[in-house]
């Protein structure tokens, strides 16, 4: 909680003045009649009078005019009022806190969609990936071996932050399929068969346990043949479609791995991306990643476009490292697209210290470029097309609550919105007056 301190707080004084009488009978600061007794003392002495009683002041006599037989009197003596000094024996306590009960855009409740992330990885394998496109590294194929070790590696330890009890999901097949002419596998020509493709190397399956079988399968593999995508493609496709409808509960993305433009089998990129963009059409919508290794890998953000992840991550250099910084970015993107959003009910901050003003609260929503400040509605039962939100307990609130309206506002995509609530403290206590 950010704890802010409260404006001071000014606190007007009126003046008193006390009046109260001195020895005399008359009203102080009045003149005595001759032979009569002296007034009574002010703040300045009253005149002395005739006869024999004496005028009083606060701290001195007045003086007696000649009359008679009277003299000037002595001082009286009075009780000066205690009038409360408003700089010391009144004001606010200062040592009570002053606070805000703020949660704020740094610290707004983000929860991860509650349904597990797959990533089904299409890799091409083509004589191709044997090439090192910088002296001194790796060839892309090693690059992307190591890339993908790692990957999974590092997944698999946060595999329960990412995708709820049921871990983040990875699975894996290879493009081309080589066979000989009697199609036997093993040869140099590559399968233009889409059901050949739709069979995967190592199954989807939650990380870490999926993680050593991927690695296991990507060393087993050596690159040879061309680059068949549109089957291989298809063939994905028809996997994650197949692997999603018995696995409702979860959220599959392809991620197709090439080195270069689409060529055997009458793959081109226009055909390439129709697949993909039939598969984004899909019920739930299957998107499809591209990562592009090498610097002739041709138009790829076409394909990535049609399957629904705006461009392709492009690496030009067959780097391990900047291959594994792709990868992790396709892994953050799917999850932001499969439904990372802000919690539709907020905790409130405790605060021991003060009590909380729940009725001034103020809560904004920020939602891209537009902000609202949402009303404060009685319950669930009074929520409208308009939205707002409410406490879970009027009298002792512990969360709020948006309504369905302004919750389905909050959009899905991490990053573009933002909540803040603002509950201020009630004024700090008044100390008693002191006398001095």
């Amino acid at each position: 909680m950010k704890l802010r301190r409260w404006p001071s707080v000014a606190w007007g004084i009126l003046p008193v003045v006390l009046l109260a009488c001195g020895a005399g009978d008359e009203p102080g600061g009045a003149s005595g009649s001759r032979g009569g007794k002296g007034g009574g003392g002010s703040a300045s002495g009253g005149a002395g009078g005739a006869g024999a009683s004496s005028g009083g002041g606060d701290n001195s006599g007045g003086s007696g005019n000649v009359g008679g037989n009277g003299s000037g009197g002595a001082g009286g003596s009075i009780e000066p009022p205690k009038i409360p000094d408003a700089a010391i024996d009144i004001r606010p306590n200062e040592d009570a806190p002053a606070c805000s009960a703020v949660v704020d855009e740094n610290e707004v409740v983000v929860v991860t969609t509650v349904t597990p992330i797959d990533l089904y990885f299409m890799v091409d394998k083509s004589g191709s990936m044997t090439t090192v496109d910088v002296p001194g590294n790796p060839t892309r194929w090693a690059a992307l071996s190591s890339a993908i070790g790692t990957f999974v590696d590092a997944s698999g330890m946060d595999a329960g932050l990412d995708g709820g009890s049921g871990g983040f999901g990875v699975g894996l097949a290879f493009f081309p399929i080589t066979q000989t002419a009697d199609g036997g596998r093993g040869g140099a020509v590559s399968s233009c068969n889409i059901a050949d493709y739709a069979r995967a190397v190592v199954d989807i399956a939650p990380l870490p346990g999926n993680g050593t079988l991927i690695k296991n399968a990507v060393a087993a593999t050596p690159p040879s043949g061309g680059t068949p995508t549109a089957p291989a493609l298809q063939g994905a496709v028809q996997y994650a479609t197949s692997y999603q409808a018995a696995h409702t509960d979860r959220k599959v993305a392809i991620v197709l791995a090439t080195d270069g433009q689409p060529n055997d089998c009458n793959s081109t990129v226009p055909n390439v991306a129709a697949i993909a963009a039939s598969a984004f059409a899909q019920t739930p919508p299957l998107p499809t990643y591209v990562l592009g290794i090498g610097p002739s890998t041709g138009n790829l953000d076409t394909i990535a476009a049609a399957g629904g992840t705006r461009a392709a991550y492009m690496v030009t250099a067959s780097g391990s490292d900047q291959l594994l910084q792709a990868l992790n970015a396709i892994r953050v993107q799917t999850q932001t697209q499969t439904g990372t959003k802000i919690a539709c009910s907020q905790k409130i901050p405790v605060n021991d210290a003060q009590a909380l003003d729940y009725g001034g609260a103020v809560v904004t929503t920020t939602v891209g470029s537009s902000t609202m400040k949402p009303p404060q509605v009685a319950n669930a039962a009074a929520c409208g097309a308009a939205g707002g939100w409410y406490y879970d307990d009027p009298q002792r609130p512990t969360s709020i609550t948006f309504c369905p309206a302004t919750c389905g506002e909050l959009s899905p995509e991490a990053g573009k919105s933002r909540v803040a609530i603002s509950i201020p403290c009630l004024p700090p206590p008044i100390e008693p007056p002191h006398a001095r």
